[in-house]
């Protein structure tokens, strides 16, 4: 379970890998609650700290400007998410 900043910070450093020169694609997977946010591109993930986090945010870190070991390969994300319409209550 990870707070807010330590997605984001997991999220960076994996699209930033050197290591991805070496492979054809990139597979990215994330499950947790979410929340809708009008289209699916503009839903978001709520972390463990109860945060939300954008799947736009997410997607852009892979950019050929932001992940370019990356560049021009084949990338998948696979986001399995609850998808409710109505504020998100973290319970402790």
């Amino acid at each position: 379970m990870y707070s807010l900043q330590d997605m984001m910070h997991k999220i960076r450093e994996f699209a930033q890998r050197r290591e991805h020169s070496r492979y054809d694609s990139c597979v990215v997977a994330i499950m947790s609650h979410g929340v809708a946010r009008g289209s699916k591109q503009n839903s978001t993930i709520v972390s463990a700290d109860g945060q939300l986090l954008e799947i736009n945010w997410i997607l852009e870190q892979f950019t050929n400007k932001s992940a370019d070991s990356l560049a021009a390969k084949p990338k998948i994300f696979l986001f399995q998410t609850c998808r409710y319409d109505f504020t998100f209550k973290l319970v402790k």
